[in-house]
C-alpha cells in the first residue's frame, strides 16, 4: 500500500491548491550532527523537484515544485543564519 501523500508511482500527490497563501511554523527535534542535518535538508529539497510530483511533468507539477523549492530555500537560509 502506498504511503500517505504518495501515488501508486511513488510521487507526491499534487494538492488541490498547489500554492496556498498561508504558511504555518512548527518545531521538530533533529540530531545535532552535520551529516544528519544534511540528510534532513536533502529530503526537504525533494519537495522542490518537479519529477517528485508525478509523471508526465505538467504545469501543476512545476508550480507546486517551485512553490516548495522557495519554502525550503527560505527555511534553509533562516536556519543557516541562526547558526
Amino acid at each position: 500500500m502506498p504511503k500517505k501523500g504518495f501515488g501508486l508511482t511513488g510521487h507526491f500527490k499534487i494538492p488541490a491548491n498547489p500554492t496556498p497563501e498561508g504558511r504555518i511554523c512548527f518545531c521538530i527535534e533533529l540530531p545535532d550532527e552535520a551529516e544528519h542535518l544534511a540528510v534532513f535538508w536533502g529530503q526537504l529539497e525533494l519537495l522542490g523537484k518537479r519529477w517528485m510530483w508525478g509523471e508526465p511533468l505538467t504545469e501543476a507539477s512545476e508550480t507546486v515544485a517551485a512553490y516548495w523549492a522557495q519554502i525550503v530555500a527560505d527555511n534553509l537560509k533562516s536556519f543557516e543564519e541562526s547558526l
